[in-house]
């Protein structure tokens, strides 16, 4: 039995694969090898080979959120061998964006952006990743990513900024008071998901004026502040993966053509 896993911060999606050629979909919650626990990842995996065939595992691929390194690599791996009684070389693990740039760039040179609950892009010679902007997290960067898009929008409307209809509008699809909301931003574990949360409402009203400002404001942050970064990059196609990339394509393409960057493919998930 071979399993992989795209491992986000938020979700992992598992394709786990028997002998007969069977394949499963499993998802369980994110794995993010710098902030969280290995306890909190070893009941990621316990929790996808609980819902696989009834085979020993033969191989297992792990393409992580989080920063990866030798160091991190290599205990990582010990500690899944320890754990779950397999060999060192029949486990890999590399970042979710590696496997990115694999699946959307296959052998040819290019560049690869994640844009989901938070954001990455590398430049790729159709091998490996050459280069990385560092993404930052949403404190700091992820720009263009649907935590960094709730933060905008938050904040657009406790500033007053946002127009009278559409705050309407968003007091009501939160349902929360001021403070219940700073309370789940600034108290509550996963803040990021819950900013990027918000986004399901910046598509169901993605046509006004408010809405579309913060959307492309966010996506140029995201261009000019790590696409640009990339030698070459008006010669190279864009390919991204992730949930807003997929739901925003049209707003994406649109800030691309501004700055005469193309589009390549747009994959809501890596293994697919």
């Amino acid at each position: 039995m071979r399993l992989i896993v795209d491992a986000g911060s938020t979700k992992s999606h598992w394709q786990i694969t028997n002998t007969r050629g069977e394949v499963r979909q499993v998802y369980t919650d994110g794995i993010n090898l710098l902030t969280h626990s290995w306890g909190h990842i070893e009941t990621q995996i316990t929790e996808a080979i609980s819902q696989s065939f009834d085979e020993d595992i033969e191989s297992i691929e792990i393409y992580a959120a989080g920063g990866i390194n030798e160091e991190s690599r290599d205990t990582f791996k010990r500690r899944v061998s320890e754990r779950f009684g397999m060999p060192v070389g029949a486990i890999t693990v590399e970042s979710d964006l590696y496997l990115a740039a694999k699946s959307l760039c296959g052998d040819k040179p290019g560049v690869a952006c994640i844009l989901g609950t938070g954001s990455n892009s590398c430049q790729w010679d159709g091998h490996k990743i050459v280069k990385n902007v560092k993404p930052l997290g949403y404190i700091l960067g992820d720009e263009g990513s649907g935590a960094v898009l709730g933060k905008r929008l938050v904040a657009n409307w406790y500033k007053g900024l946002l127009s009278e209809d559409i705050a309407e509008k968003l007091q009501e699809y939160v349902g929360l008071s001021y403070s219940e909301v700073m309370a789940k931003i600034y108290k509550e574990p996963g803040a990021n998901k819950y900013l990027a949360s918000m986004t399901r409402f910046m598509s169901a009203n993605r046509e006004h004026r408010d809405i579309q400002d913060i959307i492309k404001s966010a996506f140029r942050d995201f261009v000019e502040r790590n696409l640009m970064q990339y030698d070459g990059v008006e010669k190279m196609q864009i390919n991204f993966v992730g949930s807003i990339a997929y739901y925003f394509r049209g707003e994406m393409e649109d800030v691309l053509r501004e700055r005469g960057l193309e589009l390549g493919v747009v994959k809501r998930e890596p293994l697919e």
